[in-house]
């Protein structure tokens, strides 16, 4: 857990997508890496908001399937699992560094559902989002 955590973040974190997209460099060739540096850079412009694949594929000149199987086979992992992993990277750096309530924090981090909000949290880093803001607390 705790190195999803730590990866968590250094996502929340981060003011640029340098985190993620330099783990890239060694597994694909220059052209894959501007391709992936694009999704990324769209992916953390947009992950506050509604995301379809239509429209992600759509900016990488794909089709849906191809735009998955390029993605899955680069980054190892869903398009929909990371940008998972990018909302639920965001709510943790609010609950560490704000006293806004959990509640606004779902809502913030582009989730539209309390239930899914926290179902997704706990998949990700194995706590709830309140034990998760208590244990950075330190209560």
């Amino acid at each position: 857990m705790g190195s999803i955590i730590k990866c968590l973040e250094r996502i929340g974190s981060s003011e640029e997508q340098e985190v993620i997209t330099m783990v890239f460099d060694t597994f694909s060739g220059r052209e894959e890496n501007g391709l992936i540096e694009a999704i990324i850079d769209y992916s953390f412009k947009n992950f506050l908001n509604p995301i379809s694949l239509e429209n992600v594929a759509s900016s990488t000149n794909m089709s849906v399937s191809a735009f998955c199987r390029f993605f899955k086979k680069n980054i190892k992992k869903s398009y929909f699992d990371f940008i998972k992993e990018l909302r639920i990277g965001h709510a943790c750096k609010l609950l560490r560094e704000t006293d806004r309530p959990i509640l606004d924090i779902c809502y913030n981090s582009g989730y539209n559902s309390w239930a899914h909000f926290s179902k997704q949290f706990k998949v990700v880093t194995k706590v709830s989002p309140l034990k998760y803001r208590k244990q950075f607390r330190g209560q």
